[in-house]
């Protein structure tokens, strides 16, 4: 068995496919993909007054809470700062699915021999891989 990744632009696209695929016999999941984590900032901020909790907050809309993980309580606000839409100082020449709003992530359980036929099916629903 092996698993295929395919992002998608909307839940409606990846559905559609889901439901092809389905009937076809594979197995499917389909996840929302989020670059960044939490649901943005809910108090207002002012930078001149020096009263913001980081860099992310103010240029990636993140609330301080959101910077830290359930699991361990690490902060992820320094990786997060290095990300070029908060700094600007780097970039990646080539655009990744979910810089381009490809939010919805959906994996197929397949045989190895079916490989071609799910990329195929998948790609012509505008999936990215």
């Amino acid at each position: 068995m092996r698993a295929v990744l395919a992002y998608f632009p909307s839940s409606q696209q990846a559905q559609q496919v889901a439901e092809i695929l389905t009937q076809q016999g594979y197995e499917t999941q389909i996840d929302s993909v989020h670059k960044y984590p939490g649901e943005g900032v809910t108090t207002q901020m002012n930078p001149l007054t020096g009263r913001f909790a980081s860099l992310t907050t103010m240029t990636l809309g993140l609330d301080a809470d959101d910077l830290y993980t359930d699991d361990d309580h690490q902060y992820l606000g320094q990786a997060l700062a290095a990300d070029p839409a908060a700094s600007g100082m780097a970039g990646s020449p080539e655009p990744q699915p979910i810089d381009q709003g490809h939010w919805q992530l959906m994996v197929v359980v397949k045989d190895d021999a079916d490989a071609e036929k799910v990329n195929r099916i998948c790609a012509e629903h505008g999936a990215l891989f």
